[in-house]
């Protein structure tokens, strides 16, 4: 298996200062667990994850932005390095990809996908199953 076949490429983005209420309608409707956070130039600014804005109250979810609770300092990826390396042995996969803080793959500044955990491949979340 080549790490390149662990890219979820089930991904969707949304604004640094979108609320997390349009957070969760995204993510309620495309089934998603992960957002890709992109700033005013259209780079990549974090990730949201759904555990993190699922038990906000409605109310909160209004109020806030989508910044406050994004995650940052990723590992950014770029897919044509990864293309050919052995999954089981990737130091990318092993050392870096967790179920907490996913490698997002670019291929020069398009967003091709997400590693979220070694071993974990192309598929919907398991939040929606």
């Amino acid at each position: 298996m080549l790490v390149t076949d662990l890219i979820n490429r089930r991904i969707a983005t949304i604004d640094e200062h979108d609320s997390l209420e349009q957070a969760c309608r995204i993510m309620s409707l495309e089934e998603l667990e992960w957002l890709v956070v992109t700033n005013r130039e259209n780079r990549v600014a974090g990730l949201l994850y759904w555990g993190d804005i699922r038990d906000l109250p409605p109310r909160q979810r209004k109020k806030r932005e989508v910044s406050e609770l994004m995650l940052t300092g990723l590992v950014l990826a770029d897919r044509k390095a990864l293309e050919g390396e052995d999954a089981g042995g990737s130091p990318l996969v092993e050392g870096y990809a967790t179920p907490f803080m996913p490698v997002v793959v670019l291929d020069g500044e398009a967003i091709v996908g997400i590693i979220s955990a070694p071993g974990e491949a192309r598929g919907t979340s398991p939040l929606y199953s």
